[in-house]
């Protein structure tokens, strides 16, 4: 692991060996701490806009399926 951490800025993509997810996982969060100042914030701004609308979408689409639960119960 130790060799693995003191080459990592050489990897472009996750050697073979080494892919599960954690590693992924790792990998990713290493490519966010480089971003500069202004790509961070912009990562975060979109990374904020989907958790939003997820968000909306999730709420209307368990909406539907009580009204649906609802409607059927009163047949």
């Amino acid at each position: 692991m130790v060799v693995f951490l003191r080459y990592l800025k050489d990897f472009k993509t996750i050697p073979a060996i080494l892919r599960n997810e954690v590693v992924t996982q790792f990998f990713e969060k290493a490519a966010l701490a480089n971003f500069n100042q202004s790509t961070l914030n912009s990562y975060e701004n979109s990374l904020k806009t989907y958790r939003d609308l997820k968000g909306v979408i999730d709420t209307a689409f368990d909406e539907g399926k009580l009204k649906g639960v609802l409607k059927w119960q009163n047949l």
